[in-house]
């Protein structure tokens, strides 16, 4: 079964600061609520958006506490926004929010150094592990990486992630409970081109060039879900990976985000509502999604129960939610016929 994650701390943000002065405070505060911004709309381009631009000059109007703090002879100040009031300012500018259920990621990385591969863990790449812990705050996405110990020696190697091989990555995935698996790969030789290996053998004293590359498993119990990723090449590692996290981030949020100028109403039957305890805990569970804008019940016959649900954005939000979640699961018949149009019938797990 896979992972998803509570995000809890979306709307709040931590940043650096020298002094407690109040020109200073006030830059803090307006660079907090842009990364509030960042993580609630998932996307960089969110904070291109005139209504976004324009509500970062009344930082204030969404603030709801701040305090400052020091680590490691730093200062922050830490800063929480109102969850209501931001996700009120997306739904009347039309702008996709993200939900606050989030898929685990799951990253394989092989960094080759010259005829060196490594699969990158946090004991062995710690420089990579930070980067992705400090991407994973800023844009809330629950990030995970191997942690190569004999279990993992032994169910996948080097050439498996090189060569993007999905049966033995999903089965030393599975493990780790991810829903979305990337393998990555970190290259100044193999992915180079023959020219370009000349050039550097040639100028040994040269900055190298890297090439970076990654595929993404969307749905890590399913190996024909491999997609290819994209290919960048530069002299910084750092900001390649940096710019991979991103447009990786973008693609996942394609699938999970809510569009708010997008609203549906979709009919589902729940078949096994025995009790009134069930049908309570249901419509909870339900009314609490962030998919969810609203709940209506239809129609009731023996345990099955006809809700009609408006959702806040795409059927394929609300999927992607359940599919996280788990509590409410649909029920397929393999060998059965395909009825077009047909009601979707799902049943409560969560007994």
């Amino acid at each position: 079964m896979s992972s998803a994650i509570e995000v809890t701390d979306l709307y709040v943000a931590k940043i650096e600061v020298s002094s407690q002065s109040s020109k200073e405070r006030g830059q803090a505060l307006k660079s907090a609520l842009a990364s509030v911004f960042l993580k609630v709309g998932g996307q960089q381009q969110v904070l291109s958006q005139p209504e976004i631009r324009s509500a970062l000059s009344r930082y204030n109007h969404y603030l709801s506490k701040y305090h400052y703090e020091k680590k490691a002879d730093q200062n922050y100040l830490v800063a929480t926004f109102d969850e209501i009031k931001i996700n009120q300012l997306f739904i009347n500018s039309n702008i996709s929010l993200w939900g606050s259920l989030r898929p685990q990621v799951l990253f394989w990385i092989v960094n080759e150094d010259g005829l060196s591969r490594k699969i990158v863990s946090g004991s062995n790449s710690p420089e990579i592990q930070q980067q992705l812990l400090s991407f994973s705050q800023k844009r809330g996405l629950p990030i995970l990486m191997p942690l190569m110990d004999l279990t993992d020696a032994n169910m996948i190697s080097i050439s498996d992630v090189w060569g993007r091989f999905s049966g033995p990555i999903i089965q030393a995935s599975n493990r780790y409970l991810a829903e979305t698996v990337i393998a990555l790969r970190i290259s100044n030789r193999s992915l180079l081109s023959e020219q370009e290996l000349q050039t550097a053998e040639s100028c040994p004293l040269c900055q190298p060039s890297f090439v970076l590359d990654w595929y993404l498993v969307s749905d890590a119990s399913n190996a024909s879900s491999f997609n290819v990723g994209q290919s960048y090449q530069g002299l910084d590692k750092e900001v390649l990976l940096s710019q991979a996290l991103s447009d990786i981030t973008d693609e996942i949020y394609q699938n999970y985000a809510l569009s708010s100028d997008e609203s549906n109403e979709y009919i589902i039957d729940v078949a096994n509502v025995t009790s009134l305890t069930i049908y309570t805990e249901l419509t909870e569970f339900l009314t609490q999604l962030s998919s969810v804008q609203s709940i209506q019940l239809l129609s009731a016959q023996g345990d099955n129960r006809r809700f009609k649900l408006t959702l806040l954005g795409s059927k394929q939000a609300l999927m992607s939610s359940l599919k996280l979640n788990q509590s409410l699961k649909q029920a397929y018949d393999p060998l059965g016929p395909v009825v077009e149009d047909a009601v979707p019938v799902f049943y409560w797990s969560k007994l």
